[in-house]
C-alpha cells in the first residue's frame, strides 16, 4: 500500500463519517427504532456505511426521505 492509498483510506473514513452526521443531523432524533436500529445515529451510520434504504423513517415522513435522498 502507498501513501497515496493510505491517505485516501483515511479521506475515505473522513467523508463517511461526514455523511453519517449529515444523515444524523437530518433524522428527526425521536429514538423511535421503528427503523429497525437502536437509535437515529445507528440508522444514519447505515445508510453511510451499508447503503440502508433511506425510506424507514415514518417519523420523518417524505421531508426527511426527501434530504437524506440529496445527501446520499
Amino acid at each position: 500500500m502507498s501513501c497515496e492509498d493510505g491517505n485516501s483510506d483515511v479521506n475515505d473514513s473522513s467523508q463517511t463519517q461526514a455523511l453519517v452526521e449529515a444523515l444524523d443531523r437530518a433524522l428527526p432524533q425521536t429514538q423511535c427504532r421503528q427503523c429497525s436500529y437502536a437509535d437515529c445515529r445507528s440508522y444514519a451510520a447505515a445508510i453511510a456505511q451499508s447503503g440502508e434504504s433511506i425510506d424507514r423513517c415514518p417519523p420523518g415522513g417524505e421531508s426527511t426521505r426527501a434530504i437524506l435522498a440529496v445527501l446520499t
